[in-house]
């Protein structure tokens, strides 16, 4: 059963930061996890199963913790928080952001 999520971010220039203004990241997304996303301004719309959705919100969400903690979101970072989302043995990237800035206290 297909549903639709919509998760919206303070903009489109921060949304685009997160999958790098590069659509081919989002048909990554889409491929690895079964769903079709969809962007205009500062939203992101997920179609696919609960799971899918699920994903989709978790990763985003990881990518936008881990940008306002200061890290630069690259290649490197985008594909680390598709592999969380993936795997449960991967730890999300926004738990990385908090470690690192406990590091730094």
């Amino acid at each position: 059963m297909s549903e639709t999520q919509t998760y919206e971010f303070e903009n489109a220039r921060v949304l685009g930061q997160l999958f790098l203004n590069d659509l081919g990241n989002l048909q990554i997304v889409e491929q690895a996890l079964g769903v079709k996303l969809t962007t205009r301004e500062g939203w992101l719309r997920a179609e696919g199963t609960p799971d899918g959705l699920e994903k989709v919100g978790r990763m985003f969400r990881q990518l936008d913790v881990a940008l306002r903690g200061g890290m630069s979101i690259r290649r490197y970072e985008f594909n680390y928080a598709l592999r969380a989302v993936q795997s449960s043995d991967v730890p999300g990237l926004d738990t990385l952001v908090v470690k690192i800035g406990r590091a730094h206290v």
